[in-house]
């Protein structure tokens, strides 16, 4: 591994790589603490710190990378791709807002994992990162349509609500760029993987209704995924539009908006599956979901 590839490895993958192994440790021994009946709240403080300042020390390789190989190549920073540095990071910095704003209005309960949850996020994280190597379709410029990846994420986060279910996104978001990134920028990283996965969180959004437990999680698996939708498009938009002009199209909305539009086709899998699951009563039981 030479050259570019080796700055590439140092500066991108293993940042993410060490805040993922932090978000995992965390939660082994957040886990093993659970089963001795301890106290963990010193813990849980620390690995959600560490996991906090993982994501920035990534997000500054990530810029470093960018400064040093992307930002003078002409390509994706010439004037006529409409790139836009500044929407990016402006971008990026209202969804975070949105998320964590919309997650404690819409989850009141605390932010805390007893044994069982811990268990269920590793096997549903697991599940959803083996599925994510099953492709049935690969875009040129990063994204794929796979098996119901997806899925597993989702039924934690509606079977957890919308805290547990962003952390769990984000944890597989940041897996994702480790396996497989494609990153220009700095901001469109977090849009593109941070930010998009945790959208999955707010499945859960009509659990307190009235439908039945299919109506509510269809209903909250489209809104979860046009929210990530939305993350994707932001980052065609601002990061993207060289790709749009090659292909020669004059309105990088539009582009942006066709190109992305593989993650309701990634959501009709994960739903006719999703939901044929959810017929079973004793599946229902078993991944913790309230009829």
């Amino acid at each position: 591994m030479f050259g570019f590839e080796r700055v590439y490895f140092l500066l991108v993958i293993m940042p993410a790589a060490i805040t993922l192994l932090i978000a995992l440790s965390g939660g082994a021994v957040t886990f093993i603490l659970s089963k001795t009946k301890k106290e963990n709240n010193i813990v849980g403080i620390a690995f959600g710190a560490g996991l906090a300042i993982g994501l920035i020390a990534t997000v500054t390789c990530i810029a470093v990378y960018y400064s040093s190989y992307i930002s003078g190549d002409g390509y994706y920073t010439d004037e006529s791709a409409g790139f836009n540095g500044a929407a990016l990071y402006i971008s990026a910095l209202l969804l975070v807002a949105a998320i964590v704003a919309a997650a404690f209005i819409l989850d009141r309960e605390k932010l805390s994992f007893d044994a069982k949850c811990l268990a269920r996020a590793g096997v549903c994280i697991a599940l959803s990162f083996v599925l994510s190597f099953i492709k049935l379709f690969k875009m040129p410029q990063g994204g794929t349509i796979t098996l119901a990846a997806a899925l597993p994420i989702m039924l934690f986060s509606y079977a957890y609500g919308a805290k547990k279910g962003v952390l769990v996104g984000l944890i597989y978001g940041l897996i994702q760029s480790v396996q497989d990134a494609y990153i220009i920028h700095p901001a469109q990283f977090l849009l593109d993987y941070p930010i998009a996965f945790t959208m999955y969180g707010f499945v859960g959004l009509m659990k307190k209704t009235d439908l039945s437990v299919q109506a509510k999680f269809v209903f909250g698996a489209a809104v979860a995924t046009v929210l990530r939708f939305m993350s994707h498009l932001l980052s065609g938009v601002f990061a993207f539009g060289a790709y749009a002009v090659e292909a020669g199209a004059s309105n990088f909305f539009i582009y942006s908006a066709a190109y992305n539009s593989f993650v309701f086709v990634d959501l009709a899998i994960a739903l006719a599956v999703g939901v044929a699951l959810l017929f079973s009563k004793s599946f229902v039981k078993i991944i913790g979901i309230e009829e």
